[in-house]
């Protein structure tokens, strides 16, 4: 093979990369906005929250050969509540599935909740076991939350095109 047929496959190869990274992100998307869009018309019950804490999430990775470990901070919750006379637990604090860079910021999300206290439960009628404790909270914002589909969108499409050029 020539090095340009080389550098076409790896630009071909990487696009495809590419183009999966942006279909994972879009559909993450979807399905938060779908699961936020699905709850606000959900029925409520009145449900006790019985544990609430922060859950500290650590990921490690290279970055440019260097070890790089990014902490991050999610609200976590239990809560139980009734439906017909059917006792349910739940966890899902909202429907953003955010994660928070400080604990600070994760404390100001939960802060209007204590262990104990009585708050109504979204919950999906068809399956009351699908619950949100908030979902007053919409998805991330466009820019958090779409802008990773674009850019490996038009990064696959650069890719491509590189690898076509290279073939001509």
């Amino acid at each position: 093979m020539s090095n340009n047929s080389l550098e076409a496959l790896f630009a071909f190869i990487m696009a495809t990369v590419f183009l999966q990274i942006a279909w994972r992100a879009a559909k993450a998307n979807k399905d938060r906005f779908a699961l936020w869009r699905s709850a606000t018309n959900w029925p409520t019950t009145l449900g006790t929250i019985d544990r609430l804490g922060i859950k500290i999430v650590t990921e490690n990775h290279t970055d440019h050969e260097f070890f790089v470990s990014d902490t991050y901070y999610t609200p976590q919750v239990c809560y139980s509540f009734a439906v017909d006379g059917n006792l349910f637990d739940g966890t899902q604090f909202d429907c953003t599935h955010r994660r928070f860079g400080s604990q600070l910021q994760t404390r100001a999300q939960i802060s209007k909740y204590k262990p104990g206290d009585s708050k109504l439960i979204a919950y999906n009628p068809a399956d009351p076991q699908i619950s949100v404790l908030d979902r007053s909270i919409k998805p991330t914002s466009i820019a958090d939350s779409t802008l990773p589909a674009y850019v490996g969108f038009f990064a696959a499409l650069f890719l491509l095109a590189m690898g076509v050029r290279v073939l001509l």
